[in-house]
């Protein structure tokens, strides 16, 4: 009779540990999950803030190139006037090195965006892949869930 009474205070003993066991897991997969639905909106943020500098980005060269219009109207109108008066302090070479430097700012600028861009695409494709890599870690999360919970019952 003592035997018996010994082996199963040692199987409730065993069973006791393995449950615990089992709960502490469940609680380091609950923790893992809830860190994982964290980067997901910290990723998710990550390419709304992505997309929002794209946008900053290409109103600012949609500026700088109304900007670069005027500035070039201004000039031609500026020349004008000083012809009109009679006054021959801009000429034509001054007016093309002029208009030449401004082309040149702007393919500069151009060249910055798109290496903006380029930067931009990359961050957007790193973030994707942590995104897809953390659906593939909640789902086996989520399957050592249903494991646990199958061996519970």
């Amino acid at each position: 009779m003592d035997t018996i009474n010994t082996q199963m205070n040692t199987l409730v003993e065993t069973q006791a540990e393995e449950i615990k066991k089992l709960k502490e897991e469940n609680e380091k997969l609950k923790s893992g999950i809830d860190d994982l639905f964290d980067d997901m909106r910290i990723a998710s943020t990550t390419m709304e803030d992505r997309n929002g500098e794209i946008k900053k980005l290409k109103d600012e060269i949609e500026e700088l190139e109304t900007s670069n219009h005027k500035d070039i109207q201004d000039a031609y109108q500026c020349h004008y006037d000083t012809w009109k008066a009679g006054q021959e302090n801009t000429t034509i070479t001054e007016l093309k090195e002029e208009n030449q430097g401004l082309e040149e700012k702007c393919g500069d600028l151009r060249e910055e965006i798109e290496l903006y861009e380029e930067r931009i695409s990359r961050m957007n494709a790193i973030v994707k892949e942590a995104f897809l890599k953390n659906q593939a870690d909640l789902a086996v999360f989520i399957k050592l869930k249903d494991e646990i919970e199958e061996l519970k019952k």
